[in-house]
């Protein structure tokens, strides 16, 4: 449609457009959403090499990835209340409202919650849902019992697997919630083990934050030399605990070192000062080049990095600037444990990683369909909706929101024991 004929087109028609694009944009997000949690319920994203789908999403589909955990949040959350899914999927709720009910909605109040928010804006049912997470949080506040009780963390020994442990918290919900607050600001689309292990990091190194790899890598690691040269049948340990060959020369890739020399019956003889795989000014040439930044396809981590050896020393790759370049700890472990692998593009100078089936990825980010707004109405037809002008439309009369009202009912609702103490 051309600017003539939208400025010459009736009020009236252009306010039936946009209403009735609202529904149509709606149901077809909820389908987009739906395949979405499929998508990461099958860990698709593996095989692009991503930490997770929130980073995926960002990468493959241009989303900012706060915007896309909380896409990815209602797109799980949708396959467990059918009655939002329903309304959202015919276009009558909009994704703020769905969002919105997803965050408070139970077994017993998921029917109550959608015929509510039909009869309400989104503000309203925003406002509902946040005073009602409000009154649960002053419940447990009121219930008698010392939030402090119980409080512990403990190490457990891992039986099936000697090379890993659990660490079992026991937390208050709002410690709970402080905890899961700083993972997800730690690991942003890691998984929240590697965000625990970030924490501990920042931690160790006075604030948010990391430090360099040849300072980070402190561990005290004993590894034959030959392992650093390629042979696995060496060994490598970390506080007594054999770890992989393939880990020792990662955590060797861009750390500071010592040799011990021993004897043949194993007594130290000899021990070397400290100094560091990488030279220092090498280490500033790239990291300034790749702005510090992860260079693996589709990732730009500026924090937790390490500097890589793109052909291995142990295969006769050298300190030249072109064998070298910065990684993050996900996708680093990725190419040294993970199958995967990286190289330069003698032409751009990008890099491109390889998967464990040899399928060469770039950070190329995808161009978008040519799809248009009738594209989306005809996939709406082809799924039976009938969505039109009045579709998404809340049916609110103007009446103010009792706000009390509502979230009262929803609680006992919730809570329907409570209501039956009253009335006895």
């Amino acid at each position: 449609m051309d600017g003539l004929s939208l400025e010459s087109m009736p009020l009236e028609s252009i306010e039936a457009e946009i209403t009735e694009g609202a529904g149509q944009l709606a149901a077809a997000e909820c389908r987009w959403l739906l395949f979405v949690a499929e998508f990461d319920r099958r860990e698709g994203w593996k095989a692009w090499g991503c930490r997770g789908c929130t980073q995926w999403l960002s990468w493959r589909c241009g989303i900012e990835p706060r915007t896309a955990r909380r896409k990815l949040q209602v797109a799980h959350g949708l396959t467990l209340f059918p009655r939002i899914r329903e309304e959202f999927s015919k276009g009558r709720l909009s994704y703020s409202k769905a969002r919105a009910l997803i965050r408070v909605a139970g077994p017993d109040t998921e029917d109550d919650l959608v015929d509510m928010a039909l009869h309400a804006t989104a503000a309203h049912v925003e406002a509902i849902a946040r005073g009602y997470l409000r009154t649960a949080r002053a419940e447990d506040r009121a219930n008698g019992i010392d939030p402090a009780r119980g409080r512990r963390v403990d190490f457990v020994a891992d039986d099936e697997d000697p090379h890993l442990g659990l660490v079992v918290a026991r937390l208050t919900v709002e410690e709970q919630a402080l905890v899961r607050s700083a993972l997800a600001a730690a690991g942003k689309d890691r998984s929240f083990a590697d965000a625990m292990v970030m924490m501990a990091e920042s931690f160790l190194a006075n604030g948010p934050g990391c430090r360099r790899g040849n300072q980070r890598a402190q561990l005290q690691v004993n590894v034959d030399e030959k392992v650093l040269l390629g042979d696995d049948s060496g060994r490598a340990t970390i506080d007594g605990t054999a770890v992989a060959p393939e880990t020792a020369r990662r955590l060797a890739c861009d750390a500071t070192f010592t040799w011990l020399l021993r004897d043949e019956h194993g007594e130290p003889i000899d021990v070397s000062s400290k100094h560091a795989n990488i030279p220092r000014a090498l280490r500033r040439l790239v990291r300034a080049r790749d702005d510090g930044r992860c260079r693996f396809p589709g990732c730009a981590e500026d924090r937790f990095t390490d500097v890589h050896h793109i052909r291995h020393r142990a295969d006769g790759g050298s300190h030249e600037p072109s064998n070298l370049a910065t990684l993050c700890w996900f996708h680093h472990r990725l190419v040294h444990e993970g199958g995967w692998s990286i190289e330069r593009d003698d032409t751009t100078g990008e890099i491109v990683a390889i998967d464990p089936a040899g399928r060469r990825l770039t950070g190329e980010v995808p161009t978008t369909n040519d799809a248009s707004a009738d594209d989306i109405v005809d996939a709406n037809h082809e799924h039976d909706l009938a969505i039109d002008a009045s579709t998404a439309i809340p049916q609110w009369g103007g009446e103010r929101l009792d706000l009390g009202w509502a979230v009262t009912s929803l609680w006992y609702c919730n809570h329907p024991e409570q209501l039956a103490d009253m009335a006895a």
